[in-house]
């Protein structure tokens, strides 16, 4: 399995999400985009989500999981 990707969006008030494309999950919403890169390096799918996305139960992304 390869590892999670993380496409950034930036918000209308400045701040920057990064999403996990495995478990559609926002690991992150920070100020500086550069910031997103240490959660990404922390972040770990949880298996019942990605197995759930994997069966077609889930397919809308999960609420922010870290601080701003």
């Amino acid at each position: 399995m390869f590892p999670p990707r993380f496409p950034h969006r930036r918000n209308s008030n400045g701040t920057h999400d990064s999403i996990c494309a495995e478990c559609m999950t926002t690991v992150a919403t920070v100020l500086r985009e550069a910031e997103l890169s240490g959660f990404e390096l922390r972040h770990v799918c949880d298996p019942v989500r990605v197995f759930q996305i994997s069966r077609g139960w889930i397919v809308e992304p999960e609420g922010r999981e870290a601080a701003r």
